[in-house]
């Protein structure tokens, strides 16, 4: 880290009083991963076992232990920006998955920002968000500067003027039109920079009375992720608008992918949806860590139940756990 950003991040260090509520709170500490306090406190703490969730700021009452997390673990792993985001924009590879079959449904409207975990991992959810909107009567067109957020670790040894100004880029590239995401860090992120950008569950959410309804009966959990503060609630109006059934269970981290940590937490998280048919996500990280648990429920993006309910099925199509509802 150059000296403005050490200076920024030892402040926020130096502002910790110890109480311990950071850890005490932390999902990763709580299956042998790391430790927020004493990461605060400038020891290791297990740093490379930090999940990124937020819950240590969120308990906070003094600091930002995430923002310091997030920096330590990027420090510790030695992450940048590379030569694949100059080229593409994205800091993870572009997957041709599904591509060949599932062109968006561009119509005029709001712009659709995919998102680095879309872009490698589920392209075909682009296509799936774009039917859904498209048979809600709202459409969505593309967004020219569809890019990384600056979430993610590579982007957190720069100066924060500088993520601020991609930003701040991806946001002009709209043309004056709001932002929809597939990815709530994204949306968060944007924000930030005072970008106009809202999570798909959000948006939808306003527009209840346009959602598709299913023509099956299905038992749905929810499982909101890191960001359920924002989408817990709408997400069940949305599940309840389809015509299926919320079952009322808990939620938490999906673990991403810290080896020890991550499986603790999927077993947490399907041990909850226990008696559901299935299991809805809004984070394109959720959707893969479920998809590939072993013997887990079936999942779906919040894009592909609405897209489901407005009867295509296809990107279920590209799932590892099948629907047989």
């Amino acid at each position: 880290m150059d000296d403005e950003l050490s200076i920024r991040i030892s402040r926020l260090m130096s502002m910790c009083v110890g109480c311990g509520r950071c850890t005490d709170n932390c999902p990763s500490h709580r299956h042998g991963g790391c430790d927020p306090r004493a990461v605060m406190g400038g020891a290791d703490g297990g740093i490379r076992d930090c999940i990124g969730c937020g819950e240590c700021t969120r308990v906070c009452e003094h600091t930002d232990p995430t923002c310091v997390m997030l920096h330590m673990r990027s420090k510790a792993l030695g992450s940048a920006v590379g030569e694949l985001y100059r080229r593409t924009g994205f800091v993870r590879p572009v997957s041709d998955l599904s591509r060949d079959r599932l062109e968006p449904v561009w119509k005029d409207g709001d712009r659709l920002m995919t998102g680095c975990m879309v872009q490698s991992e589920a392209p075909y959810l682009a296509y799936a968000a774009t039917v859904a909107l498209d048979a809600m009567g709202i459409g969505c067109s593309a967004l020219p500067g569809d890019a990384c957020c600056t979430y993610p670790l590579p982007f957190r040894q720069m100066q924060d003027a500088e993520r601020d100004a991609i930003r701040k880029g991806i946001g002009a590239s709209a043309d004056g039109r709001r932002i929809v995401t597939l990815c709530p860090g994204c949306d968060t992120e944007l924000r930030r920079s005072g970008v106009d950008a809202v999570n798909l569950v959000n948006h939808v959410a306003r527009h209840l009375d346009r959602v598709p309804v299913l023509d099956r009966e299905l038992k749905l959990a929810i499982e909101p992720g890191c960001h359920y503060d924002t989408l817990h609630a709408d997400m069940i109006r949305i599940v309840e608008a389809v015509g299926a059934e919320f079952v009322g269970n808990r939620h938490g981290c999906c673990g991403k992918k810290i080896p020890g940590v991550s499986e603790g937490l999927m077993k947490e998280r399907q041990a909850e949806v226990a008696g559901a048919d299935g299991i809805i996500v809004a984070c394109p990280m959720c959707l893969t860590r479920y998809d590939s648990a072993p013997g887990g429920l079936p999942v779906m993006h919040i894009a592909e139940l609405l897209a489901l309910a407005a009867g295509d099925a296809s990107a279920l199509e590209y799932h590892r756990i099948g629907w047989d509802a």
